[in-house]
């Protein structure tokens, strides 16, 4: 307060007196001398000047991928493979699509790492994210698949559309197979005494009710289903893997293996961690590292809503407490993670649509 009341309780003059700045300009002032000593930009009658983000943009120790100095794209693929859209630890069809399309289309990426870490799910889903895959492949966007704990059965199958598969040695993956489920209760029904009838257009209106046994040629046709799905899956797999579908069938038909069984038997390409994943793919798009340097790496993540932020503020505090007095934190993860495969396809079933009632999952998860 002393020093300041002795300029004149000025503060600029006691910034100045304490060294703190080398002058006092107005700002037409610094205008000229930001000319004199910049360079004069004659379109703008000011200086050639860029933004603090423009700069941050394009600073070497940034990290991320820019126009000048491209690198490789991060697509995370963690938990059930379900259809439509799917928040965190989960995996959606349109909404992972979507950011395999996102990188795609981005001018700084130039090779695409699939980190996988998924039993499976649904079959449609994980055909539509293979076919993203595969059609990045075809723009001229090498695609690494690095495979984390477990990625087995619908975690394979978008696994298959790559330059380069790379697994852990104790990764759990294969699994390739098909299974459909349709839940009955007729049993139940019995010890009850309940028992339900009724008159239909045709068969296939009443062709499945929990109450009452599963009608043989529904069960016929969710089969023929199944059987389509599984030759496709292996065809998949065939042609991924240069082999035949009768030599994947030997290894297929739901089994599970290590990553180094997996090696063993032609379905992985090399063991490896996330970072040899990295490189191989900058290798592959040919990016130049200099003096032993990692490639620029950026994680495609959807964009956030500051809506979406706020509601995601307020659950991450209300959640906790609604979880524990509804007593659904007594189940563990991997038990509710199951039960999801199981519901989405009850939920299809239940609504008539066969051709989506066939899941790619493993069932492999932690007891």
């Amino acid at each position: 307060p002393a020093r300041l009341a002795a300029a004149g309780g000025d503060g600029a003059q006691l910034a100045l007196q304490a060294r703190l700045v080398d002058g006092l300009k107005t700002r037409d002032e610094m205008r000229e001398l930001l000319i004199a000593k910049g360079a004069q930009d004659a379109q703008s009658r000011s200086f050639r000047q860029i933004s603090s983000r423009e700069y941050l943009a394009y600073l070497k120790d940034s990290g991320a991928p820019t126009a000048l100095q491209p690198g490789v794209g991060v697509v995370v693929a963690e938990g059930e493979i379900v259809e439509g859209e799917a928040g965190p630890g989960r995996i959606g069809g349109d909404s992972l699509a979507r950011l395999i399309r996102k990188a795609r289309e981005d001018d700084a990426i130039k090779a695409v790492v699939l980190r996988v870490n998924s039993p499976g799910g649904s079959a449609f889903a994980s055909e539509i994210l293979r076919r993203e895959l595969e059609l990045t492949r075809q723009a001229g966007k090498p695609v690494v698949v690095s495979m984390g704990d477990v990625a087995a059965s619908g975690g394979y199958w978008i696994s298959m559309s790559s330059d380069a598969m790379l697994a852990d040695a104790g990764t759990i993956t294969g699994s390739i197979g098909v299974f459909g489920l349709l839940p009955t209760a007729e049993g139940l029904m019995d010890k009850l005494s309940l028992h339900t009838g009724g008159v239909t257009t045709a068969w296939l209106a009443g062709g499945y009710d929990p109450r009452r046994p599963l009608d043989p040629r529904l069960q016929a046709v969710i089969q023929a289903g199944v059987d389509n799905v599984y030759a496709r899956f292996t065809t998949l797999a065939a042609q991924a893997r240069k082999s035949t579908p009768g030599k994947i069938d030997t290894v297929a038909q739901g089994r599970i293996w290590t990553g180094a069984q997996a090696q063993a038997r032609g379905l992985v390409d090399r063991l490896g961690s996330f970072d040899d994943a990295v490189a191989a793919a900058a290798q592959l798009a040919k990016l130049d590292a200099k003096g032993g340097e990692k490639p620029r790496v950026a994680y495609v993540e959807r964009d956030i809503s500051r809506k979406e932020r706020l509601l995601a503020s307020i659950a991450d505090v209300m959640a906790p407490s609604l979880v524990q007095s509804l007593g659904l934190d007594a189940l563990p993860a991997a038990v509710v993670e199951e039960l999801t495969a199981v519901r989405e396809l009850a939920r299809h079933s239940a609504q008539g649509r066969w051709e989506r009632s066939a899941a790619a999952h493993c069932l492999c998860g932690a007891p």
